[in-house]
């Protein structure tokens, strides 16, 4: 047997058969029976071959056998066979084409084909040898993979399976059918969080890939390939849907494999999205922490940012800690409130803390991110902020206008720098109101260190006037001040810098109190009285005015010598010097540093000036100032001037008078004395002269003296005076006037006293003429005085004091409008002695006696009362509301007072009556607790409002009564009178209880296991109970019944009424299904949609509405047809090429695009002219239709008429060789038209064209126009214009004007004209802006007429004429304007003269100078006075009610009443002014105090606070506070006048001087329960300390107490200041009996691994006082375990297990607890920070080498940087530190002047310190 070489087939191998096997073979065959079923010769006659079943035949020499194999799933397909000779063996493809294997043997064989898909395959069975026939037997059998196969078809990522997130599946890839491969498996996994993806992929043996792609199913993101088993993974996965592909390694191979998937999310939730902007930042909480994700990816889009936002609510120090939990690199950043500034932050790869100081309350943000694109983590991040210990200052305040107000003496706190969003609390103002002048002290706190100003401002808040910087406290000041609001500005030296601070402030006051100012000239000079003291300020400085001058005014009473002291406080260099009454005579004076007295003799009565001033400008000084006058004993005889000339004075007989002689006033010397003598007597007259020893020098003056009978020269008397007493003798005197003259001899001044001895006659009588007495209430007598010398001096008495002043006469004397009174007159002779007197009988005036009032019953009663009050009988009454009847009835509060009047009118008037009417009490008002209506297991409260008594309807009688049941209620009140009023009634309802069911899941249906009752539902309660899951709110009755296996609306039945609906195949995409492949299910599975209309699903271009491509083939839009609607279109011949075709002329195709010379456009209306088309150009008057619209000539319009020329001159004149322009008005121009110009006639001589011609006429010419075009002309119109060859004839004739009215009314109208002008044509007329020339406004230009003659109508005008002009004219010119006036306005009248006081009962005249052009004057008076007369002198009358008034007077014309001049009249003297002097006062104390003199003045009476003395009558007092001086009183002043009448009093409370308020407590403020606790202030001698505390206190009364506290929450301790002027105001700490929260937990170390022994957590206590027990929370085993400390003790140590975990620690007492919490995140240190307790830096400051040393842990890199102020980095330099101490050097030589920062850093903490470089 020959052995053939074989075929191989990729798929199949043969082994040789031996001959043994063939004859077994041959054996076999020819003892079975042949199975096969013929014909089978073709693919088409294939018999089936089952598996696993054998089937013998036999191949006949050229014949094939075929027969068909089923493989129902996915394996190896095993064909098994024993042939007797050489055959063909081949097995196809589903196709019976394709060849699987194909290969010849004979005998016994078994081949197998792998990776076979399930499905039909062939074999062929034929000859080797075509002579040959060969029996067989043949027998297939699969074997299979023992996995289930996916689900296909999933080879793409759009049919990718699903597979369960955390879920297995199992697959077949690469498996053969039917000419395809399943090449690749595709699977999604829907991610619902962030995390990392885990994949583990098993193959049976062959390499197999399994590959992890974005949700682009492109970007690939894990995996490779593996044999057996292998697992990968991608971790920083964002939530999405990722793809896994599985396929071979070779495309040979085929697998079988298990592949499952895990997420493994991060330690931390996750952050809300989106957050990925500063706009959409989400919200840390304030002290808050939060969890999130960054850098998680998916699909391309990275979590590249998380933003948060925190807000904060004060000033200081914020503090974010970022912990990382996968030990990638994160940053945490904090931006500005812009989201843009970066303020501070870095990253961390476990945990670290960030903080950045100095920023105001805002909203910042923090911005997470990687340090690297590719990296992600879990991150937990929380914040805090550390608040400076100073509460902040009041803002705005950064400008001094809105500064602060800082009390005098106190304090108060803020911060400074402190910035947000790009804005810094730059400066902070504060103004602080001096009372009095002194020396300003303020302090300034730094708590931070750094550099703080405080700058003292003047009250323009500009000048600096003292104050620097500090870093930590420092004092500064300034003197000289003046009381006034000063600025202090608060601001830092860096414009980097920030600082909490406290300010304080406090004034040291001048030694002496100050002067009243203004007092700095000498019409403000304050009134000095002789012999008195009065202290002042000089020098001192306000708003940059200087109080450069203090002047007094000094009036003499007397003659004499003046002694003035002056005493500086201070020692700065302070004048005093004494002026004339002119101010401006210096008499004496100079200046002193401590005290000095000055003197001047020989001054006479009269006021002097002493003016006080620094030496220096910058001289500032409290100073005291004492007069002393040495007065002559002998008075000066009168105060004026008493030469013969002017008016001797009396030397009266017998009586010694007194005089000066040579004293010195107002630049003036008495040199020259003349007395007169009335000599009415017998017998000698001896006249005596005794002189008076000088004081300054005791010698005695020398006196001339001379006697005359009149004025001749020769004296009949003379001599001179030198002794101490001197006289001569007259012997024979005669009765008459003798004149006495004394002049100075050798210039000596001194005083006299002279006596005009003799014996009088004592003859002079009076007799009473007359003496009547009638109303109003008015008395006249008449007297009549005769014998003796005279002129007589009378003087009137009334009630014995002398009535109105001396008066001299001849004979008879009359005295009218006397008022109630007994009245006698006194006379006596002239030069008679007072003891030569006579006196006339009295005449007495009376009043009615003064009535009563009689109540006719009780005149207190309630509000709806009356009593009846009745006078005594009288002629008539008038009572105070204004009743005349005898009795009235009153209903009101008051006080009420009658006047009852006697037949003359004259009147007393009673005592008052008071009569009280009690209000009734306001309407009470019940309010309820709550809602009237309530549930019937409740009840309501009502309450009245506040009254002394209640009475409720349900006779209850208390303020508030419980109704618990349906009705109506009121109640009566009544006040502490017995006055009630009742309230309106309230109603009340109850309602019903009803049965409600808890809704847990907030679905509107209840549980009907879980109810309560109420009237109303409780939140989370409902009346429904239909709920049949209360945990889901989407199941309840009437809820969508879902394809879900749940009973979602609760009728008892799952799923029912879900309609199953069909979906088909959409294989392609495209949203259109594929009819033939369908299922039916409640939800459309994935790649099925519900329409059913594609007819290609393999391609996604082919569905129901694509667009048909034409030409392809192919029915794009499943519509049955192919290409449909690709023909038919119609072209247009467009001839002319105007694109534009001719509806005549066409073709049809099927091309999309035209024929050449043909459009689409079908509408030319002429396709021989490119001109003529729709759109084109209408051209008019052709008679063509260009544009195609069917009409010819349509756009063509033709002209209307004009209707009018006008020209640009007045009256259409123009004047010789002048030019006019003319305009054509009216008319339009119609198409092609335009204006044409003729003159002569329409259409003569042309003369221009257009809508405007200039023409220039030598003759008058008419002048046409109209409009003409080819269409048409249309009608002329005309203007003719005239010439002038000159000005008009002559000017307007003198006056020029008729018509005009004496005065120019407004409003009033005139007709006004002139004498027409020859050659005049124009009349141009003017007047004020306002007027009207023939009803036109004149505005701006004149009025021109035609006509000599107008209408003109007045306006107003601000002068007091109406100026009204006209000019002639005409076009050559005008002539020149004449004006005429009419009175418009007249002058306000000029000052009243007359008395400005006047009595009651009495009559005055007044009178003005003549207003020109008034025609009357209108005169008015308030008060009870009336005016007789209208001119420019009136007589006022005077009623007996007068009190003042004003009086007034106007000038009027017909039409004008000017402004009114005024007068006050008073009764009294004119009114007080406020009282100056200073209004806090002590015991001890002297104060002045003064108010401006009142004209009419008759003397003042002053009243004082209780504890003060002082008497005076004049408008000045000196008061003296005593001892009893301790409470605010009013100190008050009325004036009198010369009528009786006194003022309203002026008053000015004056206060007891408070100290100031009590500087800071000292004492423990919190952990106060039940414990004893001690206060103090710094204490002050004499003041008394008053406390308050909720507690009980012991000492109370001295600077420190011990208060004794039981159990109470809050409260305050205060403490006020107390001296005989009074309490202070409080100071106050707040309190409370908790302990404080412990300042802060710390752990050591600060971060550890897991299964760390001997963590340390410290308690910071130091903030904590008073009784107080700690206790200790943690994590209980495995997490951490207890090892030493805890319970009371401040530390605890815990071995630590594993996770995270809260170490609490927390101090109470029984009245409260607070607590601080350590949160633990497990983490390895990667290096050590720096020790923050031990960095130091020396020498400090330094002008070189700097040492810097520190502590470490262990051992790590540190850098160490050198920033300057404004935060750059001027050096930076790396160490390895140890574990220990560690120092370095830093040269910084090189370095500038200035402070710096020294950082040292490690792992993400920061130290730093600040260094001065000198």
């Amino acid at each position: 047997m020959t052995t053939k070489i074989a075929k191989r087939n990729w798929m199949f191998s043969l082994p040789r058969v031996n001959k043994l096997q063939l004859i077994w073979l041959f054996l076999f065959l020819s003892g079975i029976a042949m199975a096969e079923t013929e014909p089978n010769d073709s693919k088409a006659q294939a018999n089936v071959l089952t598996l696993n079943s054998g089937m013998p035949g036999t191949v006949t020499l050229t014949e094939s056998d075929w027969f068909t194999v089923t493989i129902p799933e996915d394996g190896n397909l095993n064909i098994q066979g024993i042939f007797s000779s050489y055959i063909y063996i081949q097995i196809y493809d589903n196709d019976g084409v394709t060849s699987l294997f194909n290969n010849y043997h004979s005998g016994t064989l078994t081949r197998t084909v792998n990776g076979l898909a399930a499905g039909t395959y062939y074999i062929r069975l034929y000859n080797y040898n075509s002579s040959e026939t060969n029996t067989y037997t043949l027998t297939a059998t699969l074997t299979t993979t023992g996995l289930a196969n996916d689900i296909e078809y999933n080879g793409t990522p759009a049919t990718a399976s699903v597979l369960a997130l955390n879920g297995s599946t199992t697959g077949h890839v690469n498996y053969y059918y039917n000419n395809q491969k399943d090449t690749s498996d595709w699977y999604s996994v829907a991610v619902n969080q962030d995390g990392k993806l885990s994949y583990t992929i098993t193959s049976n043996g062959q390499n197999v890939y399994a590959i992890l792609y974005d949700g682009d199913a492109t970007t690939q993101l894990a995996g490779s390939y593996t044999t057996a088993t292998a697992t990968f993974q991608r971790d920083g996965l964002a939530p999405g849907v990722y793809y896994i592909r599985i396929y071979t390694y070779y495309s040979s191979e085929y697998v079988a494999y298990t592949l499952s998937n895990i997420l493994t999310p991060p330690v931390n939730a996750n952050d809300p999205l989106p957050n990925d902007v500063y706009t959409q930042a989400t919200t840390l909480p304030f002290n808050g922490s939060i969890t999130g994700h960054i850098g998680f990816r998916y699909n391309g889009a990275i979590d590249t940012y998380d933003w948060y936002k925190v807000t904060t609510n004060a000033d200081g120090k914020i503090q974010y800690t970022l912990t990382v939990d996968n030990g990638q690199h994160v940053y945490a950043e904090l931006f500005d409130g812009d989201g843009t500034t970066f303020l501070e932050g870095s990253y961390t790869t476990t945990s670290a803390t960030f903080e950045e100081d100095g920023q105001a309350p805002g909203t910042y943000y923090i911005r997470i991110r990687t340090f690297y694109s590719n990296q992600f983590a879990s991150y937990q991040l929380s914040n805090n902020l550390v608040v400076p210990v100073q509460a902040n200052d009041a803002s705005p305040n950064d400008v001094y206008t809105s500064a602060t107000v800082l009390n005098l003496n106190d304090s108060t706190t803020g911060h400074i720098g402190y910035r947000y969003n790009g804005n810094i609390d730059s400066y902070d103002w504060y103004s602080v109101t001096t009372n009095a002048n002194g020396q300003l002290f303020w302090t300034i706190t730094s708590h931070n260190g750094q550099n703080v100003y405080a700058e003292l401002f003047d009250g323009d808040g500009t000048t600096n006037l003292a104050g620097s910087y500090t870093t930590t406290t420092a004092t500064f000041n300034k003197n000289g001040l003046a009381p006034g609001t000063y600025y202090i500005r608060i601001r830092t030296f860096y414009s980097n810098e920030f600082s909490p601070y406290t300010l304080s402030n406090s004034l040291s006051p001048a030694v002496y109190t100050n002067d009243i100012e203004p007092n700095g000239s000498k019409p403000t000079a304050l009134p000095l009285a002789v012999n008195t003291t009065v202290q002042g300020h000089i020098g001192f400085y306000y708003n940059n005015l200087d109080d450069t001058l203090d002047y007094y005014a000094l009036t003499l009473p007397v003659d004499g010598k003046l002694s003035w002291t002056i005493s500086s406080a201070n020692g700065q260099n302070v004048y005093a010097q004494l002026y004339d009454n002119d101010g401006t005579t210096n008499l004496g004076g100079s200046y002193t540093t401590t005290s000095a007295t000055f003197t001047e003799n020989n001054l006479a009565a009269g006021t002097y000036y002493i003016k006080i001033r620094t030496f220096y400008i910058s001289e500032f000084a409290s100073y005291e100032l004492s007069t002393s006058l040495d007065p002559m004993n002998f008075t000066v005889e009168n105060t004026t001037d008493n030469d013969f000339a002017i008016t001797p004075t009396l030397l009266p007989a017998n009586t010694p008078t007194t005089g000066h002689l040579n004293f010195y006033y107002n630049n003036q010397y008495d040199n020259k004395d003349w007395w007169v003598i009335g000599y009415d007597g017998t017998g000698a007259m001896t006249i005596t002269g005794e002189l008076e020893q000088n004081h300054f020098d005791g010698d005695y003056p020398y006196i001339n003296y001379a006697l005359y009978t009149d004025t001749a020269a020769s004296a009949i008397a003379s001599g001179t005076w030198h002794n101490p007493t001197n006289s001569f003798m007259v012997n024979t005197p005669v009765i008459g006037k003798y004149f006495l003259r004394l002049t100075p001899g050798f210039s000596t001044f001194g005083a006299y006293r002279l006596t005009a001895g003799y014996t009088e006659n004592c003859s002079n009588t009076i007799t009473i003429n007359s003496a009547v007495q009638a109303p109003p209430c008015l008395g006249t007598i008449n007297y009549t005085v005769s014998n003796g010398l005279g002129n007589y001096t009378v003087q009137l008495y009334k009630n014995g004091i002398p009535f109105g002043t001396p008066q001299t006469t001849a004979s008879t004397v009359s005295f009218n409008n006397l008022g109630i009174g007994t009245y006698y007159l006194q006379s006596s002779s002239f030069g008679a002695s007072g003891a030569c007197s006579a006196n006339s009988a009295n005449t007495v005036f009376s009043t009615p006696p003064v009535p009563n009032i009689t109540a006719g019953g009780p005149t207190t009663f309630c509000q709806g009362g009356s009593v009846v009050l009745t006078a005594d009988a009288a002629n008539s009454y008038l009572w105070s509301t204004g009743a005349t009847t005898q009795a009235i009835t009153v209903s009101a509060t008051g006080n009420y007072v009658v006047t009852v009047y006697n037949a003359a009118l004259c009147s007393n008037t009673s005592a008052s009556t008071s009569v009280t009417v009690n209000p009734l009490p306001p309407t009470p008002t019940i309010t309820p607790n709550g809602p009237l209506t309530f549930c019937a297991n409740s009840n309501v409260t009502l309450s009245s409002s506040v009254a002394n008594d209640y009475l409720w309807s349900t006779a209850e009688i208390t303020q508030s009564i419980v109704v618990n049941l349906a009705g109506t209620y009121s109640v009566t009140i009544s006040d502490a009178n017995g006055c009630t009023a009742t309230s309106a009634s309230v109603t009340t309802n109850t309602i019903a209880l009803q049965t409600f069911y808890l809704d847990a899941d907030g679905d509107s249906y209840g549980d009907a296991t879980n109810s309560i009752q109420d009237c109303a539902a409780p939140s989370g309660y409902v009346s429904n109970s239909t709920d049949c899951n209360d945990a889901n709110n989407a199941i309840h009755p009437g809820a969508t019944e879902l394809c879900n296996g749940i009973d979602d609306d609760c009728n008892g039945l799952v799923d029912d009424n879900i309609v199953n609906s069909t979906y088909y195949a959409d294989a392609d995409g495209d949203g259109f299904g594929n009819p033939l492949v369908d299922s039916s299910a409640c939800a459309p599975p994935i790649g099925y949609v519900l329409n059913n209309t594609d007819c290609n699903d393999a391609n996604n271009a082919i569905y129901p509405g694509a667009t048909e491509v034409c030409g392809n083939g192919i029915d794009d839009d499943c519509d049955g047809q192919i290409d449909e609607g690709c023909g038919s279109n119609t072209w247009y011949a467009d001839a002319d090429a105007d694109t534009y075709g001719d509806i005549n002329n066409t073709v049809v195709d099927n091309n999309p695009t035209p024929p050449s010379g043909y459009v689409a456009d079908s509408t030319d209306c002429n396709d021989a002219n490119a001109a003529i088309h729709p759109g084109a150009t209408e051209i008019v008057c052709n008679g063509i239709d260009e544009n195609c619209n069917g009409m010819a000539d349509d756009l063509g319009t033709p002209s209307t008429d004009p209707t009018s020329i006008s020209s640009d001159v007045v009256f259409n004149e123009i004047c010789i060789g002048g030019n006019t322009t003319l305009t054509v008005n009216g008319g339009s121009l119609g198409t092609g038209a335009s204006w044409q110009w003729y003159s002569a006639s329409c259409g003569g001589t042309p003369v221009g064209s257009g809508n405007s011609i200039t023409v220039s006429p030598a003759t008058a010419t008419t002048y046409f126009v109209r409009a003409e075009s080819p269409c048409g002309n249309s009608a002329c119109v005309s203007l003719t214009i005239t010439i002038k060859t000159s000005l008009p004839a002559h000017a307007v004739v003198v006056p020029p004007i008729s018509g005009l009215p004496a005065n120019a009314c407004p409003g009033s109208t005139a007709n006004i004209s002139i004498p027409a002008v020859a050659n005049a044509s124009q009349y141009i007329w003017d007047g004020p802006s306002g007027t009207y020339f023939n009803g036109n406004p004149l505005n701006t230009s004149p009025f021109t007429s035609s006509t000599p003659s107008v209408q003109v109508t007045f306006g107003t005008t601000n002068s007091s004429f109406y100026n009204i002009g006209v000019q002639a004219a005409n076009a050559c010119g005008a002539t020149l304007r004449k004006i005429q006036k009419v009175r418009y306005k007249i002058s306000t009248p000029a000052a009243i003269s007359g008395a400005v006081n006047a009595c009651a009962n009495s009559s005055n005249s007044y009178a003005i100078a003549a207003v020109t052009g008034a025609t009357q004057y209108l005169w008015s008076i308030t008060g009870d006075a009336t005016v007789i007369g209208n001119g420019t002198t009136v007589t006022v009358n005077f009623g007996p009610a007068w009190t003042g008034g004003n009086l007034c007077v106007s000038a009027q014309t017909t039409c004008f009443t000017s402004p009114a001049k005024c007068m006050l009249i008073s009764a009294s003297s004119t009114a007080l002014n406020a009282i100056n002097g200073t209004f806090t006062a002590c015991p001890g104390s002297v104060i002045s105090y003064n108010v401006a003199p009142s004209a009419g003045a008759s003397y003042y009476t002053w009243t004082l606070p209780a504890g003060a003395t002082g008497s005076s009558t004049t408008n000045s007092i000196n008061v003296t506070y005593g001892p009893s001086f301790n409470s605010a009183g009013n100190i008050c002043v009325t004036v009198t006048s010369a009528c009786g009448v006194t003022s309203a009093p002026k008053c000015k409370t004056v206060a007891p001087g408070l100290p100031a308020r009590p500087l800071a407590i000292t004492g423990p403020s919190n952990g106060l329960c039940g414990q004893s606790a001690s206060y103090s202030v710094v204490s002050t001698p004499g003041i008394t300390y008053n406390w308050t505390a909720p507690g009980s206190i012991s000492g109370n009364g001295t600077n420190a107490i011990t208060v004794a506290y039981g159990s109470f929450t809050t409260g305050s301790v205060c403490v006020t200041a107390s001296n005989s002027c009074g309490t202070s105001a409080a100071r106050c700490i707040t309190i409370k009996g908790a302990p404080n929260t412990p300042v802060a937990l710390t752990a050591n170390p600060a971060t550890w691994c897991a299964n760390t022994q001997g963590i340390e957590f410290t308690a910071n206590v130091s903030n904590t006082t008073g009784s107080y027990t700690l206790a200790w929370t943690y994590p209980s085993s495995p997490v951490a375990t207890y090892i030493s400390g805890g319970g009371n003790s401040n530390t605890l140590t815990l071995d630590w297990g594993t996770g995270n975990g809260t170490v609490i620690v927390k101090a109470s007492n029984s009245c409260g607890e607070g607590s601080k919490a350590y949160l633990v995140n497990i983490g390895c240190k990667e290096a050590q920070q720096v020790d923050a307790g031990t960095l130091s830096a020396y020498p400090n400051p330094t002008a070189g080498m700097l040492n810097i040393e520190f502590n470490a842990v262990e051992k790590s890199n540190a850098s160490v940087s050198v920033i300057d102020l404004s935060g750059r980095t001027i050096m930076n330099s790396s160490q390895t530190v140890t574990a220990g101490s560690n120092n370095l050097q830093l040269d910084l030589t090189n370095v500038a002047k200035g402070a710096y920062m020294i950082r040292v850093k490690a792992n993400q903490f920061t130290k730093q310190i600040k260094v001065i470089v000198e």
